[in-house]
């Protein structure tokens, strides 16, 4: 339901942009295509301007009429978007679609190719708002064919579309896929806000499969090339959808603040729809921390705002969303008040879903006041209807609802059956999440390597093209000094030929020793290459893991596991893309890119807890920063852990600093330190182990001081 809500939510934005233009105005430029209308649509309300319309129609339905589709088909054209757009004008869905697919009768030639990618992109958008998913597919993929290769704004634009169809769909790999392509012709193109659309994509999609961690840096990278373009309206949406990830994270202060200045821009420049969504995330923010009478006044202004802006759909669910308060809070007068206005706002809907929660809601209201058989008995019928809808949503729901009231009727075999569906649903789900991952992932890693290898045949290309271009100069040059001395000619014929000879030799030679360089390097990223990967899948199996299990201390003893995998897996990634050295790693680099990732895998605000580094300019093998970097998992987690409780602001430091002799590790925090009652149960960990076993392997002397936080310092051999 949420997804074509979705749908229809931008649809109705993309027809509203800018209702102060005149219908005048539309009438005078009629050639203006789908993808270049500014003008926005003006809804008509005025019975009188209805019936204007109407006839206007008419008048143009009849000139159209008299127009031959095939020698007169740009006119004809012309003539059949007014009639398209004064119909969206009048919310006539149905005749607009079958007015845009009347252009799409004529033959496709140059003078009728802009109406021809005109009318598939409104299709396009027509059908995704009313959830016809495929048929929205097949004008998209129709605009791509249309299109010109180079036409690098427009085909973003479009994968972007085709990004958001397939996420509607449920298909979260063809989704992904589809918003790569679309950052890859954004970033030919150029255009911030074009690079901000698409990262923007690509964090609704990680947020579709709950790695909200990757979804906040996508959305940040989005925000970052939104600021730049200067206009504000960009930033709304994503700042609402950082907001909703923080919040899914259970990060409230943050997902607080970002929805805050998403309201403060829509509020200043007057984006109605835009603050309607602001304010529709706040509410969901609060009743999220049990803020319920906050809840409903944030709901109930945003469904003000969506009523405003012809935004029906987005309106009934806000009032349904209230009618579920009054549920919570057992008030069936609160409730059956909303749910009336819920009714009343899909009435100017066709969103069969929006509809269908609607009923199940009233049927919940009717076993709240205690009429349970009623209520069990339009649970099955609804229950038949999803099934028709093939909706997992709404199969749960009418589900639930039978279960509930069953239980209420104390008819325990009936509400035993409805629970095993309900598991059964869930199951599934969860298990086709679980796929959609591992096809992310996957698609994810493939991508990478062939970003790398193209990268790789990039470089070769331009090395082989540096040598032709040294030798065509190095043979320029001996011609010409062949034709000033023209009394040699002999002797230079033969030293050519002789340098040509020494020269093959030479070239073969060096080709030898050049590929045995090549493969030996190729052979050696490889296998940190591999090493990497596995270490990722070791990872993403105990990510699995720690879904299914419900203890605490285990998760977090699994999460530990993570970040120790993540910490080698980092050494392996770095080794196989230095291209300097593939023996040794870049200590400050891998530090901070350790101290990042821990901060994102234990959720803690930068701006709360301050990352100090110092490091030398220090490189080390792998036999040292293997080790080193487990020990430095371990103190920054420990750290992270417990030496800021309570949202208690600090500062971690770390600093390496390497003389000739020794090398010093330190890191130290201004936390709460260890109570003297708890240092020998900290000392028997097994993260205190590992970090005095590694240090023993390191031949390193270690100390701990916990006066005024907590202090360790590693000093080993450099060499």
């Amino acid at each position: 339901m949420i997804m074509r809500s979705t749908a229809t939510y931008f649809l109705l934005i993309a027809l509203s942009v800018s209702a102060s233009v005149t219908w005048a105005q539309n009438r005078q430029d009629s050639t203006t295509s789908w993808k270049s209308n500014d003008r926005g649509t003006h809804f008509t309300h005025d019975p009188a301007e209805q019936l204007t319309k109407q006839e206007h129609i008419s008048q143009l339905r009849e000139l159209a009429l008299e127009l031959d589709p095939l020698s007169a088909a740009k006119e004809r054209n012309s003539l059949l978007q007014q009639i398209s757009e004064l119909q969206l004008s009048l919310k006539q869905y149905d005749q607009s679609l079958a007015t845009y697919s009347q252009i799409l009768e004529s033959p496709y030639q140059e003078e009728t190719r802009d109406a021809h990618i005109s009318a598939h992109q409104a299709l396009a958008f027509l059908r995704s708002s009313r959830g016809e998913y495929d048929q929205s597919l097949r004008h998209l993929r129709v605009l791509i064919s249309l299109l010109p290769s180079d036409d690098y704004h427009e085909l973003s634009i479009i994968h972007s579309q085709l990004a958001q169809t397939y996420l509607s769909m449920g298909a979260v790999d063809s989704a992904w896929i589809a918003a790569s392509t679309c950052l890859e012709f954004a970033e030919q193109d150029g255009k911030d806000w074009l690079i901000g659309k698409a990262y923007n994509s690509q964090g609704l999609i990680t947020v579709r499969l709950e790695d909200y961690s990757l979804s906040t840096e996508y959305f940040l990278q989005a925000i970052e090339h939104f600021r730049s373009t200067n206009k504000p309206f960009h930033l709304v949406p994503v700042y609402n959808n950082i907001a909703s990830s923080f919040a899914r994270q259970g990060n409230y202060h943050r997902a607080h603040e970002y929805a805050i200045q998403a309201l403060e821009i829509a509020d200043s420049a007057n984006f109605i729809t835009y603050r309607a969504r602001s304010l529709r995330v706040l509410a969901e923010i609060a009743q999220s921390r049990d803020s319920l009478d906050k809840a409903e006044t944030l709901y109930t202004e945003a469904r003000q705002d969506f009523l405003q802006s012809n935004i029906h759909v987005s309106a009934s669910e806000c009032a349904r969303a209230v009618a579920l308060l009054y549920r919570q809070r057992d008030n069936p007068e609160g409730m059956q008040r909303y749910l009336k206005y819920a009714e009343e706002d899909a009435l100017e809907t066709d969103d069969v879903l929006n509809h269908y929660f609607n009923r199940l809601l009233r049927a919940r209201y009717q076993l709240l006041i205690g009429k349970s058989a009623f209520a069990q008995m339009r649970a099955r019928d609804l229950y038949q209807e999803a099934i028709a809808l093939d909706d997992s949503e709404a199969k749960l729901g009418a589900l639930k609802l039978w279960e509930d009231a069953s239980l209420q009727q104390q008819i325990y075999p009936v509400a035993y059956r409805a629970r095993y569906q309900i598991d059964s649903i869930e199951q599934a789900l969860f298990a086709a999440k679980d796929l959609q991952i591992m096809h992310f992932l996957e698609n994810r890693f493939q991508r990478r390597e062939k970003e790398i290898e193209i990268q790789e045949l990039s470089a070769a290309q331009s090395r082989l093209e540096s040598s032709l271009a040294k030798r065509r100069a190095w043979l320029q040059r001996l011609m010409i000094l062949g034709a000033a001395l023209a009394l040699i000619i002999v002797v230079g014929y033969y030293l050519l030929r002789k340098q040509r000879r020494l020269t093959r030799q030479v070239t073969a030679q060096s080709q030898v020793i050049s590929q045995s360089l090549e493969e030996k390097d190729l052979l050696l990223r490889e296998i940190h290459h591999r090493v990497k990967n596995n270490l990722q899948v070791v990872n993403s199996l105990l990510s699995l893991q720690s879904r299914s299990i419900d203890d605490p201390d285990v998760q977090r003893a699994l999460r530990d596991g993570q970040n120790r995998v993540k910490s080698m897996a980092l050494i392996h990634q770095n080794l196989y893309k230095d291209v300097e050295r593939l023996d040794a790693v870049d200590a400050g680099n891998y530090i901070k890119k350790l101290s990042e990732s821990l901060f994102r895998s234990y959720n803690v605000d930068g701006n709360q807890v301050i990352l100090e580094t110092r490091v030398d300019d220090v490189r080390l093998d792998i036999d040292l920063i293997i080790p080193l970097g487990l020990i430095l998992n371990e103190l920054i987690s420990n750290s992270l852990k417990h030496a800021f409780p309570d949202d208690r602001p600090g500062t971690l430091a770390i600093s390496l600093d390497q003389s000739a002799a020794t090398t010093t590790l330190t890191v130290a925090d201004d936390g709460v330190g260890v109570p003297a009652d708890k240092l020998d149960m900290d000392q028997s960990g097994f993260g205190q182990n590992l970090i005095r076993n590694f240090a023993r392997k390191l031949k390193a002397d270690l100390s701990t001081s916990h006066l005024h936080g907590t202090r360790t310092t590693l000093i080993f051999p450099s060499a």
